[in-house]
Protein backbone atom coordinates (compact mmCIF):
# COMPACT_ATOMS: atom_id res chain seq x y z
CA UNK A 1 0.00 0.00 0.00
CA UNK A 2 1.64 3.56 -0.87
CA UNK A 3 1.10 6.28 1.88
CA UNK A 4 0.95 9.74 1.65
CA UNK A 5 2.87 12.22 2.73
CA UNK A 6 1.28 14.75 5.19
CA UNK A 7 2.52 17.19 3.08
CA UNK A 8 0.94 15.39 -0.27
CA UNK A 9 -2.52 15.21 1.93
CA UNK A 10 -2.16 19.06 3.04
CA UNK A 11 -1.78 20.39 -0.96
CA UNK A 12 -4.75 17.83 -1.66
CA UNK A 13 -6.98 19.30 1.40
CA UNK A 14 -6.09 22.91 0.32
CA UNK A 15 -5.91 23.02 -3.35
CA UNK A 16 -9.36 24.59 -4.69
CA UNK A 17 -10.42 25.30 -0.89
CA UNK A 18 -10.09 27.80 1.64
CA UNK A 19 -7.81 26.79 4.75
CA UNK A 20 -11.22 26.66 6.86
CA UNK A 21 -12.55 24.42 4.49
CA UNK A 22 -9.65 21.59 4.99
CA UNK A 23 -9.91 22.31 8.55
CA UNK A 24 -13.56 21.43 8.79
CA UNK A 25 -13.10 18.53 6.49
CA UNK A 26 -10.48 16.98 8.24
CA UNK A 27 -11.73 17.14 10.99
CA UNK A 28 -14.50 15.72 10.44
CA UNK A 29 -13.44 12.81 9.34
CA UNK A 30 -11.19 12.63 12.31
CA UNK A 31 -14.31 12.77 14.24
CA UNK A 32 -15.40 9.90 12.27
CA UNK A 33 -12.65 7.75 12.23
CA UNK A 34 -12.54 8.28 16.41
CA UNK A 35 -16.07 7.07 15.96
CA UNK A 36 -15.14 3.89 14.05
CA UNK A 37 -12.07 3.13 16.20
CA UNK A 38 -14.60 3.33 19.27
CA UNK A 39 -17.29 1.52 18.56
CA UNK A 40 -15.63 -1.52 15.95
CA UNK A 41 -16.07 -4.73 17.29
CA UNK A 42 -12.97 -6.48 15.58
CA UNK A 43 -9.43 -5.74 15.31
CA UNK A 44 -8.73 -4.98 11.57
CA UNK A 45 -11.71 -2.14 11.66
CA UNK A 46 -10.27 -0.77 14.89
CA UNK A 47 -6.68 -1.00 12.97
CA UNK A 48 -8.51 1.32 10.30
CA UNK A 49 -9.78 3.52 12.56
CA UNK A 50 -6.81 3.91 14.57
CA UNK A 51 -4.30 4.45 11.14
CA UNK A 52 -6.73 6.91 9.69
CA UNK A 53 -7.06 9.31 12.86
CA UNK A 54 -2.99 9.39 12.68
CA UNK A 55 -2.98 10.27 9.28
CA UNK A 56 -5.38 12.93 9.63
CA UNK A 57 -3.53 14.55 12.76
CA UNK A 58 -0.90 14.65 10.93
CA UNK A 59 -2.05 16.80 8.32
CA UNK A 60 -3.34 18.74 10.49
CA UNK A 61 -0.71 20.42 12.23
CA UNK A 62 0.70 21.75 9.31
CA UNK A 63 -2.88 22.95 7.86
CA UNK A 64 -3.50 24.67 11.16
CA UNK A 65 -0.23 26.25 11.73
CA UNK A 66 -0.56 27.31 8.09
CA UNK A 67 -4.09 28.61 8.25
CA UNK A 68 -2.83 30.31 11.21
CA UNK A 69 0.23 32.10 9.98
CA UNK A 70 -2.00 33.18 7.39
CA UNK A 71 -3.97 35.63 10.02
CA UNK A 72 -1.50 36.94 11.97
CA UNK A 73 0.37 40.12 12.30
CA UNK A 74 4.18 39.46 12.05
CA UNK A 75 4.54 41.63 15.24
CA UNK A 76 2.44 38.98 17.16
CA UNK A 77 2.62 35.63 15.44
CA UNK A 78 5.13 33.96 18.03
CA UNK A 79 3.23 35.42 20.77
CA UNK A 80 -0.23 33.68 19.22
CA UNK A 81 1.85 30.42 18.32
CA UNK A 82 3.12 29.92 21.62
CA UNK A 83 -0.27 30.84 23.44
CA UNK A 84 -1.97 28.46 20.80
CA UNK A 85 0.42 25.52 21.71
CA UNK A 86 -0.03 26.53 25.49
CA UNK A 87 -3.69 26.10 25.28
CA UNK A 88 -3.31 22.96 23.12
CA UNK A 89 -1.37 21.58 26.54
CA UNK A 90 -3.46 22.87 28.85
CA UNK A 91 -6.70 21.28 27.28
CA UNK A 92 -4.81 17.87 27.49
CA UNK A 93 -3.91 18.58 31.01
CA UNK A 94 -7.66 19.25 31.81
CA UNK A 95 -9.09 16.75 29.63
CA UNK A 96 -7.37 13.91 29.75
CA UNK A 97 -8.15 12.70 33.25
CA UNK A 98 -11.66 13.33 32.69
CA UNK A 99 -11.33 10.90 30.00
CA UNK A 100 -8.96 8.28 32.02
CA UNK A 101 -12.00 8.72 34.54
CA UNK A 102 -14.71 7.75 31.88
CA UNK A 103 -12.46 4.65 30.65
CA UNK A 104 -12.29 3.37 34.17
CA UNK A 105 -16.21 2.50 33.39
CA UNK A 106 -16.39 2.22 30.22
CA UNK A 107 -13.69 2.50 27.23
CA UNK A 108 -15.88 2.84 24.78
CA UNK A 109 -17.39 5.70 26.69
CA UNK A 110 -13.79 7.34 27.23
CA UNK A 111 -13.23 6.72 23.11
CA UNK A 112 -16.72 8.65 22.39
CA UNK A 113 -16.11 11.27 24.68
CA UNK A 114 -12.65 12.49 22.70
CA UNK A 115 -14.82 12.78 19.14
CA UNK A 116 -17.34 14.51 20.96
CA UNK A 117 -14.59 16.77 22.58
CA UNK A 118 -12.72 16.92 19.20
CA UNK A 119 -16.47 17.90 17.59
CA UNK A 120 -16.85 20.78 19.85
CA UNK A 121 -14.50 22.43 17.30
CA UNK A 122 -16.57 22.17 14.42
CA UNK A 123 -18.74 25.29 15.50
CA UNK A 124 -15.25 27.39 16.29
CA UNK A 125 -14.51 26.72 12.88
CA UNK A 126 -18.38 27.96 11.69
CA UNK A 127 -18.03 31.38 13.84
CA UNK A 128 -14.74 32.04 12.09
CA UNK A 129 -16.11 31.22 8.68
CA UNK A 130 -19.08 33.43 9.37
CA UNK A 131 -16.64 36.50 10.30
CA UNK A 132 -14.20 35.49 6.90
CA UNK A 133 -17.85 36.38 4.92
CA UNK A 134 -17.95 39.37 6.90
CA UNK A 135 -14.48 40.83 6.03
Amino acid sequence: MKRFSPQIIFLILTLGSSFLFGMVFSTSVLIGCLVLFALSNGFWLALLGFVLARAIRNVQHPLHAAWLNQRLEPSTRATVLSLNGQADAVGQIAGGPMIGFLGNSSLRLALLSSAVMTALTLPMYARVGKKEQHD
